[in-house]
């Protein structure tokens, strides 16, 4: 038995597409229609560009609706770490690329007027144990003195304040992050 996501059980159904053979030709194909694969195809119909996407299964149906709504900013690693590894200047470059992907987000859903209630929630990293928040003040340090200086650094005495529990040990608060309705979006 196969079980979609949340977003995709309660996203209304996409009604702009055609199922079967195809004739004619096309001056652009995009073949995928995830979020990639949308993005590409919205951009060249913004310029012009008459293109199909041709999907297989549901538009938005696989990896792109069955995420868990996040769009952060960030790095999946850490920050600090990942500047000591391959330098500050690249690890600036990576962060910034997510918060011009959030940003890219943001624009596209302002402007073609899309219901996928966005909302820019932020996100935060929870420190489970008292050595987490040691790494988490690091890092905290690092993305202050150079990419993000809207990161905040919420103590292990505040942590209740921010989530509502004392199960953690604090946390670093990212601002710039979103939560969407994937299904929605992708509809």
């Amino acid at each position: 038995m196969k079980l979609d996501s949340y977003w995709l059980d309660t996203a209304p159904p996409f009604l702009d597409g055609q199922q079967g053979p195809l004739e004619g030709g096309a001056e652009v194909v995009v073949i995928g229609g995830g979020f990639t694969g949308l993005s590409a195809a919205l951009e060249l119909g913004r310029r012009g560009i008459p293109v199909t996407v041709l999907e297989a299964g549901r538009i938005a149906g696989e990896a792109s609706g069955r995420n868990g709504g996040q769009c952060n900013t960030g790095l999946a690693h850490d920050y600090a770490a990942l500047a000591e590894r391959i330098g500050a200047d690249k690890a600036r470059d990576f962060y910034r690329a997510y918060e011009n992907a959030v940003a890219t987000v943001a624009s596209i859903v302002s402007e073609e007027k899309i219901d996928c209630d966005f909302f820019r929630g932020g996100k935060i990293k929870l420190a489970a144990k008292p050595q987490h928040f040691d790494k988490l003040a690091r890092t905290y340090d690092s993305l202050v003195r150079n990419v993000d200086p809207e990161v905040e650094l919420i103590p292990p005495e505040r942590i209740r304040e921010e989530v509502g529990s004392d199960g953690f040990y604090g946390g670093l608060v990212q601002r710039n992050g979103a939560q969407m309705h994937m299904g929605k979006f992708g509809v």
